[in-house]
């Protein structure tokens, strides 16, 4: 929306209310929800998965669907702390108290507490493109031999491309933080240069067009294997 009010600094403890957050929960039942999570619950080993953090999961709907999809799995849902009221009344409201917790903190700057079979990130990682690699090892670091990442996002065309809808692309870049994650086309390379290998990409349709959602296991490397490398997908064209 826009304004003629200043914007306040960025705050740690401050951020979008029950409006914003509802208004993300409605945007992804449309459909994209369920795409996603038919595809995370076909993993081979997703029936023996027993835990799964949601990191910036916010209303937390992908951990509730995909512990509805598995009766043994519990999960987290890692958000800044400002989110977690708004989180805790969707676990609420789906009777999940028992099998979902909430973590507050920060991905930039806090450890993920726990190991995990599932690490899930959707939506997130436009904010952290310039530091995609500290990201990935923090990830790496907190789920188990063998475990999965899901990162569902949006990409620029191959080459970065314009796409022959402007309008669709000025959605995608303002419900994106300005701009969709570059170099799609080099994005599994960032996650094998981490210790990942990737085991499925899909396309998952969206009310602002198709995001990739890619599946990738942690292989246990020894350090001296894995390249803390910058690759052209964290930059911004």
């Amino acid at each position: 929306m826009l304004t003629t009010e200043k914007a306040k600094p960025d705050n740690f403890q401050a951020g979008p209310g029950r409006d914003f957050i509802k208004a993300l929960a409605q945007r992804c039942l449309r459909g994209e929800l369920q795409a996603v999570v038919r595809t995370v619950s076909s993993w081979s080993r997703f029936q023996s998965a027993e835990s799964i953090i949601d990191i910036g999961g916010g209303h937390g709907l992908y951990a509730i669907a995909l512990c509805q999809e598995n009766p043994r799995l519990t999960a987290a849902v890692f958000d800044k702390p400002f989110v977690s009221e708004y989180t805790r009344e969707f676990i609420e409201r789906y009777g999940m108290q028992e099998r979902i917790d909430v973590q507050c903190g920060d991905i930039t700057s806090d450890n993920i507490q726990g190991e995990y079979d599932i690490v899930f990130l959707s939506h997130l990682l436009y904010k952290f493109r310039k530091d995609l690699s500290a990201i990935l090892q923090k990830i790496y670091a907190c789920l188990k031999p063998g475990g999965l990442l899901v990162s569902n996002h949006w990409f620029c065309a191959p080459g970065c491309t314009p796409n022959q809808n402007g309008i669709l692309e000025l959605d995608v870049s303002i419900h994106s933080f300005g701009h969709p994650l570059c170099h799609i086309e080099t994005f599994e390379e960032t996650l094998r240069a981490q210790g990942f290998s990737v085991i499925q990409t899909t396309e998952i349709p969206g009310e602002f067009g198709n995001s990739k959602l890619h599946m990738a296991e942690k292989c246990v490397l020894p350090e001296s294997e894995k390249k803390n490398v910058q690759t052209a997908s964290s930059c911004c064209c």
